[in-house]
């Protein structure tokens, strides 16, 4: 007995949209903010892979114009202060023999991770490979007309770990939005439902003042889906408008329900059309 008070609370209509009001709220919010995580980490990790490119095609340049002499003045130029770029460059002959290489100290664990000269000229594009929990490698490769196999890394920050102050943020905005999402359900359902209360509570008022012995509560749904749905649609309708009946004060036992489904509809549609004037809810005083 002790859970009837609530599920009588589930099956009002008030509550149902209340409910729906607050999961559509909270869920446009989600879908807001993973919209512009994604947008975010896709930016950070656009902007790592535009600067790495930038890098090789400079010094690709160079290397085939100029020569290997002139790529090394290049690399060690600007790897020098205030510059300090700490790129990993390396430079490898069509027979994969190392020509150059250049690897900063934070790139001293490359080499248990490296994918190799032969896997990188087989796929010659940006790859991100974890360094540690919060740093990754980023390695682009491009084969030259001669053969040679050029590289261009550095060391970025992981994208999970830049990212995390933005989850942690959501967690406590949530649990916000989460608050403001009932409110703002229990606020929007009680608009809407108002109009069915003033109806309902003028046929609980007008009960009192007419001669009746009862109060007939009739449902009907519109063509729009299976007639065993639309059945049990139509004395779920019925059975909320007896329950806001019985709120405002008329006795259960005065009220019977029925549930027409879509029989008697007040405008005539073909099967599987949408009619709001046939989802309704007849309230008769006998």
């Amino acid at each position: 007995m002790s859970l009837n008070p609530l599920k009588r609370l589930m099956r009002s209509a008030a509550m149902r949209l209340s409910l729906w009001f607050a999961v559509i709220f909270i869920a446009s919010v989600a879908g807001i903010f993973g919209l512009l995580y994604y947008l975010l980490g896709a930016t950070i990790d656009r902007n790592d892979r535009a600067v790495l490119q930038a890098y090789l095609k400079d010094y690709a340049d160079i290397y085939q114009l100029q020569g290997l002499g002139a790529l090394r003045d290049r690399v060690y130029e600007e790897d020098a202060p205030p510059a300090q770029k700490s790129l990993f460059v390396r430079l490898a002959s069509g027979q994969n023999e190392i020509t150059f290489a250049k690897v900063p100290e934070d790139w001293i664990g490359f080499a248990q991770v490296d994918p190799g000269l032969q896997g990188s000229r087989q796929n010659s594009r940006i790859v991100r490979i974890p360094e540690d929990a919060e740093r990754d490698f980023l390695l682009d490769s491009a084969v030259l007309p001669d053969g040679s196999l050029f590289q261009v890394g550095r060391s970025t920050n992981n994208r999970e770990v830049m990212l995390d102050p933005l989850r942690h943020t959501f967690l406590l905005v949530g649990s916000v939005v989460v608050l403001l999402g009932l409110i703002a359900g229990a606020f929007f359902a009680h608009r809407t439902m108002l109009p069915v209360r003033q109806i309902v509570a003028t046929a609980a008022e007008a009960s009192t003042h007419v001669q009746t012995t009862r109060i007939e509560v009739d449902g009907y749904t519109d063509l729009s889906g299976t007639v065993p749905y639309n059945q049990k649609l139509s004395v779920r309708r019925a059975a909320t408008v007896q329950a806001e009946l019985v709120r405002d004060g008329v006795p259960s036992s005065e009220i019977s329900i029925h549930g027409y489904g879509e029989s008697n509809p007040l405008v005539p549609t073909a099967p599987g059309v949408r009619e709001p004037q046939n989802r309704r809810v007849e309230i008769v005083l006998k």
